[in-house]
C-alpha cells in the first residue's frame, strides 16, 4: 500500500542548489560555463535517480506533478543561468575587444604626433644651427636621462613606458621654451618654437587621455628643470645644440617604445 501523497516533502539538497544558482546568478563571473553544464547535468541525473528509487520503493505514486514541477522550475533555472552567463560573457568580451581598439587608436594618433613633433623639432634645428654653428661637444646637465638600452625598451611596460614618455616631454617642453626666450635672435625663429611646443602640448594631451582611458596612475607633476636665467651667446648655442640632440634622440626612443606599447595594448 503506497503511502499518503505529502506535498511539503524537502527534496534532500534542494536549498543548497538554489542557493547555488542564487550564488551564480548574483556573481556569474566567479564559474566557468563548463562547471555550469556539468553542475546542471549532475543535478538533473540526481532528479531522475531519485525520482526512481522512490517509485521502486514504493513511497510515492507514479504521478509526481510536485516533483515533476520542481524539476521544470529547477531545469528553467539552470537553463535561464546558463544563457545569462553566456550572454554576460559575451558582453564582457566586446567591451574588452572595443576598450583594445580604442587604445590601439589612441595609440596610432601619439605614433602620428610624434613623428609630426620630429618634422617641426628638424625644421627649428636646422635654422638654430645656420644662426649658432658652435663647434664641440654639448652638454646640459638638466635634460632628462636618455634611455638607450636595447633590453629595456623590449622589456617595457604599458605603465611605467607612458609615464616616461610623458614626464620627459614635458621636461624637454621647458628647455625649449627656456631657449626660445634665451636666443637673441629670436624673431626669426619664433615660429618653429611656437610650432614645436604646440606639438608637445597635443603630444601630451593625447598620452594624459590615453592613461586615464587604461586607468593608469599617474605620477605626480615632475618640477621644471632649474635653468640659467642669462649667458653669453655661446653658452646658449651650446645649451641649444644639446637640446636638440638630447630631444631628436629622445623622440627615435619614444617612437621605438610606443610600438612595443601598442603591442602590449
Amino acid at each position: 500500500m503506497h503511502e499518503p501523497r505529502q506535498d511539503n516533502v524537502e527534496v534532500p539538497g534542494q536549498n543548497r542548489r538554489l542557493k547555488r544558482v542564487l550564488q551564480l546568478e548574483q556573481a556569474p563571473h566567479k564559474a566557468t560555463y563548463k562547471r555550469l553544464h556539468q553542475y546542471a547535468y549532475a543535478s538533473n541525473t540526481w532528479m531522475r535517480d531519485h525520482r526512481s528509487s522512490r517509485k521502486e520503493a514504493g513511497h510515492i505514486p507514479k504521478a509526481m506533478p510536485r516533483c515533476q514541477e520542481m524539476e521544470c522550475v529547477l531545469g528553467g533555472l539552470y537553463q535561464l543561468v546558463l544563457a545569462l552567463y553566456g550572454l554576460c560573457e559575451g558582453l564582457q568580451a566586446i567591451s574588452i575587444r572595443m576598450k583594445a581598439q580604442e587604445s590601439q587608436a589612441d595609440m596610432d594618433a601619439i605614433m602620428k604626433l610624434t613623428k609630426h613633433l620630429l618634422g617641426d623639432t628638424k625644421k627649428l634645428s636646422n635654422h638654430f644651427k645656420a644662426s649658432y654653428a658652435v663647434e664641440g661637444e654639448h652638454r646640459l646637465e638638466t635634460l632628462p636621462t636618455l634611455a638607450m638600452n636595447a633590453g629595456d625598451l623590449t622589456s617595457i611596460q604599458v605603465s611605467s613606458g607612458l609615464a616616461k614618455i610623458s614626464t620627459d616631454l614635458f621636461l624637454y617642453q621647458h628647455h625649449f621654451d627656456w631657449l626660445k626666450q634665451a636666443v637673441h635672435v629670436v624673431r626669426p625663429l619664433e615660429p618653429e618654437f611656437n610650432s614645436v611646443h604646440n606639438s608637445i602640448d597635443k603630444l601630451l594631451r593625447r598620452l594624459e587621455h590615453l592613461m586615464a582611458r587604461l586607468n593608469l596612475v599617474r605620477a605626480s607633476e615632475p618640477l621644471p628643470p632649474l635653468l640659467p636665467t642669462s649667458g653669453t651667446d655661446w653658452s646658449v648655442g651650446q645649451s641649444g645644440h644639446a637640446i636638440f640632440h638630447h630631444f631628436h634622440l629622445f623622440l627615435d626612443w619614444a617612437a621605438r617604445a610606443l610600438v612595443v606599447i601598442r603591442k602590449k595594448l
